[in-house]
């Protein structure tokens, strides 16, 4: 991950991902977020790793590694 935290809308995680215009995109978006959450989190419906930022956009948390003491970096 290049920039865990950041939080990005809809519409520009529709641009990074499918280099398109984002006509209608946040249906698009939320389908794939629902779809990668069932194969990352532990428990879907209570995100840990994926997580939506109310009327901003979504973001990776920065801890989602176990703190070992370690720079994981």
């Amino acid at each position: 991950m290049t920039r865990p935290g950041e939080v990005l809308t809809p519409k520009e995680i529709y641009r990074r991902v499918w280099g398109d215009e984002p006509y209608g995109a946040e249906g698009t978006v939320a389908v794939h977020i629902r779809h990668l959450r069932e194969k990352l989190e532990i428990n879907p419906a209570e995100p840990r790793y994926l997580k939506v930022v109310w009327a901003q956009g979504y973001k990776i948390e920065n801890n989602i590694y176990p703190s070992s003491g370690k720079n994981t970096k």
